[in-house]
């Protein structure tokens, strides 16, 4: 069995800065390269990543001491989790019943939203033209498989998936308002920010 590194040869995480001033730098070395990161008048505090935050080094120089996270930010950090969710929702496809799930990304290679949209006005200018049109598109599902659609169903497929994109969208401004009035961080952890979206298999 190997012995582990001793501790002045294992990196170690610190923060860096002036005594009594705010940390200018995280870094993980060890402790014979640690004094090169040092500049003059600056002392180096160990503090594991995991606990890393703003804050400064104690007057003393000896300890590290964070920033109070504000209600303010605890919200702000769990509402760009929502955010995360809600656009995988978004753009995670949309299931349409008769037809299957239908590719809703929204990127610049596949803009599926775009795509589907242009479809759908497309087949109503032909129903508008003509109500007996035989209009008929190919059209590829998320899962790659393809189906040929009457005017009507793509029609029913833009509006299927424009009724998932404000579903998600009302889904997320709720989950907005709970975050918003939350007082503490138990109250923003209980949020449940995956609630209120359509199924989508």
């Amino acid at each position: 069995m190997v012995d582990p590194l001793p501790d002045e040869d294992r990196p170690l995480g610190y923060v860096l800065g002036r005594p009594g001033e705010r940390t200018r730098i995280y870094c993980e070395e060890t402790a014979a390269l640690l004094p090169h990161w040092l500049r003059e008048g600056e002392v180096a505090v160990r503090c594991d990543r995991a606990d890393l935050k703003p804050g400064m080094i104690s007057a003393d120089g000896l300890s590290f001491i964070p920033d109070e996270t504000t209600i303010a930010e605890l919200r702000a950090a769990r509402w760009r989790q929502a955010k995360d969710i809600r656009f995988m929702r978004m753009t995670g496809g949309c299931l349409v019943p008769g037809i299957g799930l239908v590719d809703t990304r929204n990127d610049p290679i596949s803009n599926s939203q775009l795509f589907v949209a242009g479809a759908a006005l497309s087949a109503s200018r032909a129903l508008a033209i003509d109500p007996d049109t035989d209009w008929s598109k190919d059209w590829t599902l998320a899962d790659n498989s393809v189906v040929t659609l009457s005017a009507a169903q793509m029609i029913a497929l833009g509006d299927a998936v424009e009724a998932h994109l404000q579903a998600c969208q009302d889904a997320g401004t709720a989950i907005r308002a709970l975050i918003d009035a939350a007082d503490d961080e138990a109250a923003l952890a209980a949020i449940d920010i995956t609630a209120g979206y359509p199924p989508i298999e």
